[in-house]
Order: structure tokens, then C-alpha cells, then sequence
């Protein structure tokens, strides 16, 4: 048996350094430079997920080296758990604990209105807004926050508190993934366009950033998040990117008159979807904020 398959047939993968062998299961996702599947270790039968890159692709290799490098030393509840990485003949790889609710893509794309409730929000934006206080907290910047990369884990207590007792709460313990275009905060790397053109702040659409706080960037991302849980689409659609772009660099958008939404949370969303990056709101200040009392 060779040590390796393409990737379209791919079973196993031998780790270089050990001769371990781990088993891909069906592939459940995807990003810019990488192929995400299901994973278990030989003799093991716990199921991860293997962010997977081809070393072919230089770019990808050099982003997933630096995701490594980042994500390995993160450790808080919501954050995505960092396994163990490693390497084959042809494809570096990264372990992490897999979540069966999925993420914020798939359940807002399971609802019929492709929305959220207020209440739902609120539980799940202090997650999200704690786990950016973590990273921040670590010097930390990680440049995608969107729905696709919000991980979501059914918290039992909650979901049987949520029958039993007939209660409005958000039922998913959250946990922030996929570092791979996350930077220390002091690094100049920026790369234009750089994320989910839907989500992108203004400042590095073009690389401008003037502002001295590149945690800001984060709040943009988890604004227009925000944004899209509480109306059913991102802030700034249209039907090219082109023209999102210039919507974003123009900070052109508002609240549709339906659905109704309250002062308070809409309140919420002004002060982090500003076109300066010092006019948004710290995450200290947002996770004080009244819409979370």
C-alpha cells in the first residue's frame, strides 16, 4: 500500500514523524485552501476533524504553518479545541475536536426565515464577544469571523431546561474556528480582500488601515454576523462583490422595517458596524452592553 492516495480517493494518511495512521471519513467542508473531513486515529475511534492542506499549493502551506502556530497555544471555551498537527509525504495537517451541532451557517440555513431570535442572539453573541475578549487577551486578531466559522455544540442542560421548562434560550455552547488568516496583533501582513467578501471590514479591502487597533477588525466581522442572525442576510449583499465592496467602503446599509427588532439590539449592532475603526465599540464595552441584561 503506498502511503498516501490523491486526495479524491484519500483514506488514509501516515504521519511522517510517528508512521501513525489516521482514517478520513466523508468530507464535510471546505475553505480557501483546505479540505475539511471527518478523522479518527488508528486504534482510536473518537472523531475529530483534519483540516487538510496539499504542500503543492505554497500559499496554502505557508497559511496553514502560521494557523498552527497560533491555534495550538489557544485554549478557552470558546475556541475551537487544538488536537495535535502533522505532516505527511504530501498534505500538512491540523486535529481538532469535532462539534456535532455544526455551525452558524447550517443553522441559519436550516430555519425557515434563515434567522435568529433575539433571545437566541443574546446567547450566542456573549459567546462569540467572550471568545474575542479571549483572543484579544493573547494578542490575537482573527480577520473571518462569519457564520461558517461559529462552531456550535448542543449544551444538553440547556436543550432539556429548553423542553422541560419551556424556556427561551440559545441551546448551543459556541466555540470561534479556523485560524487560518489569523495574525498577532503587531503583524503588517495584510492581504487585500483577505476573508468572506460579506463580512470583509473596510480596512482591508484595500490595506488602509490607519486605525491602531486591529482588534476592531473583529468587531466589524461579528457586527455584520450579528447582522445576518437578526434579518436573514448580511448587511451588505448585493448580486456582485464588486458592489458589495463599494456598499462596505461607503458603510451603505439599514434596518429593513420587517422584521421588527428592538431599540436595544439594533443599538447593539450600530456600535459595531462603523465605517472607522475607532468608532466601534471595544468588546469590553460590548459584552456590558444592556442588549446582554
Amino acid at each position: 500500500m503506498e502511503p498516501e492516495s490523491k486526495m479524491s480517493s484519500l483514506t488514509v494518511l501516515t504521519q511522517i514523524e510517528t508512521n501513525e495512521q489516521w482514517f478520513l471519513g466523508d468530507r464535510i467542508g471546505e475553505g480557501a485552501f483546505s479540505n475539511v473531513y471527518l478523522l479518527t486515529k488508528q486504534n482510536d475511534k473518537t472523531v475529530l476533524i483534519g483540516k487538510i492542506v496539499n504542500k503543492k499549493n505554497q500559499k496554502a502551506s505557508e497559511f496553514i504553518k502560521k494557523e498552527i502556530e497560533i491555534h495550538k497555544n489557544l485554549k478557552h471555551d470558546n475556541i475551537v479545541e487544538f488536537i495535535t498537527s502533522f505532516e505527511t509525504i504530501n498534505h500538512y495537517i491540523i486535529v481538532q475536536s469535532y462539534y456535532e451541532g455544526g455551525n452558524l451557517n447550517n443553522l441559519l440555513r436550516s430555519n425557515i426565515n434563515k434567522k435568529l431570535q433575539e433571545y437566541e442572539c443574546q446567547g450566542l453573541f456573549h459567546q462569540i464577544l467572550t471568545g474575542l475578549k479571549y483572543l484579544k487577551d493573547q494578542n490575537i486578531v482573527h480577520r473571518d469571523i462569519k457564520p461558517a466559522n461559529i462552531i456550535l455544540k448542543v449544551n444538553q442542560e440547556k436543550a432539556r431546561q429548553s423542553i422541560e421548562d419551556d424556556l427561551d434560550i440559545f441551546i448551543y455552547d459556541v466555540r470561534i474556528g479556523d485560524f487560518g488568516f489569523a495574525i498577532h496583533y503587531l503583524d503588517n501582513d495584510c492581504i487585500k480582500e483577505i476573508g468572506t467578501p460579506n463580512f470583509i471590514p473596510p480596512e482591508l479591502i484595500n490595506c488602509d488601515n490607519e486605525s491602531d487597533d486591529n482588534f476592531k477588525i473583529d468587531i466589524w466581522s461579528a457586527g455584520t454576523t450579528f447582522y445576518t442572525c437578526l434579518v436573514g442576510i448580511p448587511p451588505f449583499q448585493t448580486e456582485s462583490v464588486k458592489t458589495t465592496y463599494n456598499r462596505i467602503l461607503n458603510c451603505i446599509w439599514n434596518f429593513p422595517e420587517k422584521p421588527f427588532l428592538t431599540a436595544k439590539v439594533k443599538s447593539m449592532v450600530y456600535l459595531m458596524i462603523q465605517l472607522e475603526p475607532n468608532d466601534r465599540s471595544s468588546v469590553e464595552e460590548l459584552l456590558t452592553n444592556s442588549f446582554f441584561k
